[in-house]
């Protein structure tokens, strides 16, 4: 059975399912987290980070096992050869970025899935990393855009990089990859955040957009129609 802080919902075949997780405000009553995650997160030394990543885990154990009906220290979670994470049974597919106090988890039943956030910030040696990582159409596009709109550039193409080698497990410095589907959004002023899918199937996903409510276990429920509103 799921935790009792979570009811099951539904994921059907088609949609994709994705979580905006408060990370400084949301650790939920009875963190669900095994011995191995307590080890994991014993490793990270600074404590806000800890914290940060201890809620992260325990809440994406409570989605999934909302999902798949499921008590959440039963997942089995474990890694692919490039790092991906995954559920051993392959009983859903998910991935999850997070970037301070703020994570997506992304969530499907029938493909594969890849997820990035970043707040626009100041990047020491932008030039340089566009050098290694970007194409020659997203570097020729930074040349040509002054300050600030092309930090804010630099991040639209950073997180559609990394959500696509999410995707396709082949890592940030693995082999450029093209998927399905790419969704680029704005999820709040001051970030950009983009989401990849493969395959696509004869029809697009649906594409719902959930907020973890805190006191409730409760969820808000959005259809994408341009950039989400979180409630």
């Amino acid at each position: 059975m799921a935790h009792p802080f979570i009811e099951p919902f539904p994921l059907p075949p088609g949609e994709i399912h994705l979580w905006r997780l408060p990370l400084d405000r949301s650790t939920p009553t009875a963190a669900p987290l095994t011995d191995a995650d307590r080890r994991r997160m014993a490793r990270i030394r600074n404590p806000r980070p800890r914290r940060r990543w201890a809620c992260a885990r325990a809440l994406t154990r409570l989605i999934l096992a909302g999902y798949l009906n499921r008590n959440p220290t039963a997942l089995a979670l474990c890694t692919a050869p490039g790092g991906k994470p995954m559920l051993a049974d392959g009983a859903l597919t998910f991935n999850l970025t997070h970037s301070g106090a703020v994570a997506l988890l992304a969530v499907a039943r029938d493909r594969a899935l890849g997820v990035d956030l970043e707040r626009v910030r100041p990047v020491v040696h932008m030039a340089r990393i566009a050098a290694r990582l970007f194409d020659d159409h997203a570097r020729q596009a930074l040349a040509q855009i002054p300050e600030p709109s092309r930090t804010t550039l630099f991040f639209d193409h950073w997180t559609r990089m990394e959500a696509r080698q999410k995707c396709s497990g082949s890592g940030l410095f693995g082999p450029p990859t093209a998927p399905d589907g790419l969704l680029a959004f704005e999820p709040e002023p001051g970030w950009r955040a983009a989401l990849a899918w493969h395959p696509a199937g004869e029809r697009p996903p649906v594409i719902r957009f959930f907020q973890w409510r805190n006191q409730t276990g409760k969820l808000a429920l959005l259809h994408y129609e341009g950039p989400p509103t979180w409630s």
